[in-house]
């Protein structure tokens, strides 16, 4: 199987999970055509939550409804739906005239018109960005719903929007860039690993959140910037505890929680965050001494014959890859 198509199939998990977990097929059938057809079964149900106006049906769209409809927009581009598709267009046309609102939404709107490759969309996300830029927070120095707090998972969002809107023109401040590096270690925790907020506990999806900022902030400060100087040195010793939590913790079925712990909640969200951090970090192929393409191959079929099996949760036993203990995971089907 490519590593683009992997790429996709990683897009389509985080986006529509729940919609990977039919009935197994034959194992001869090899895992390039299970998640071909996995994609497939995805795009036409996705296709179905469009609404008249061009919009996407969403528990979360009362709030959000730019940012769902840029995101099954991302998710059909990715999964090779072509840019003149007839539900695209009207996706397009939908986000063309929304406000700019929620980090999330523009975020999301950014990762959409860049995939859609159209150059005549370079000036409506460099105001995209712009929008990111202004909304960071001058204090905390991170960014928010908006709202009172600021979290890494806005966070996150902002800086993938700012790194793919680079590509098409935009320059965010040295401000905003350096004032990460001084933030963002804040919301490391002792086992080197990242939470949601400086007082909330590890997770493996935060940890990715963020090693990709200070992945990216790193590179856009110079070594010799006297105002950040002190930052970059915390900056990247953040980040190398950072990776060593990730490689530590590694797993493609589950979120990391701590250092013993699994949890089924934003797994999809913790596998798309890799996939990103991998393409930030050089097209990075390992995570310690796991090969994360490889591991993300088998995990739909892993998924299928779980959820076949029968019953929501199981408990059962594995050796820690830190002290060799045993441990309960808890395995569940992803939510609905």
């Amino acid at each position: 199987m490519s590593r683009r198509r992997l790429r996709v199939m990683v897009t389509m998990l985080t986006c529509i999970a729940s919609l990977l977990m039919g009935s197994p097929r034959a194992s001869a059938e090899s895992l390039e055509v299970q998640v071909n057809r996995a994609i497939e079964r995805g795009v036409t149900k996705v296709r179905t939550y469009q609404n008249a106006n061009g919009s996407f049906k969403s528990k979360y769209a009362k709030g959000y409804t730019a940012g769902v409809t840029a995101l099954e927009l991302y998710t059909l581009l990715k999964s090779g739906v072509r840019d003149n598709d007839p539900q695209v267009k009207k996706a397009i046309e939908y986000v063309r005239y929304q406000e700019f609102k929620k980090t999330y939404s523009v975020g999301c709107l950014i990762m959409a018109l860049d995939a859609h490759g159209d150059a005549a969309h370079d000036e409506w996300i460099r105001r995209a960005a712009q929008w990111l830029d202004d909304q960071f927070h001058p204090t905390s120095k991170r960014w928010n719903y908006p709202g009172k707090n600021t979290d890494l998972s806005n966070t996150q969002y902002a800086v993938l929007g700012l790194w793919i809107a680079e590509k098409h023109g935009f320059t965010a401040r040295r401000e905003v860039w350096g004032g990460l590096l001084e933030s963002i270690p804040t919301f490391q925790q002792e086992g080197g690993g990242f939470g949601y907020r400086p007082d909330r506990g590890t997770t493996g999806s935060m940890t990715v959140a963020g090693v990709t900022v200070l992945e990216v902030a790193l590179e856009r400060v110079p070594k010799n910037d006297v105002n950040y100087r002190a930052a970059r040195k915390v900056a990247k010793k953040a980040l190398a505890r950072g990776w060593k939590y990730l490689e530590r913790r590694f797993v493609v079925d589950a979120n990391p929680v701590g250092e013993y712990a699994l949890s089924s909640d934003w797994t999809y969200y913790y596998l798309y965050g890799i996939e990103r951090l991998a393409a930030i970090a050089g097209g990075r192929e390992r995570i310690g001494e796991h090969d994360w393409y490889e591991q993300v191959r088998a995990i739909s079929s892993r998924r299928r014959r779980r959820t076949a099996a029968g019953g929501r949760r199981t408990i059962r036993a594995s050796r820690c890859s830190s002290c060799g203990e045993r441990h309960s995971r808890r395995w569940s089907a992803p939510r609905e």
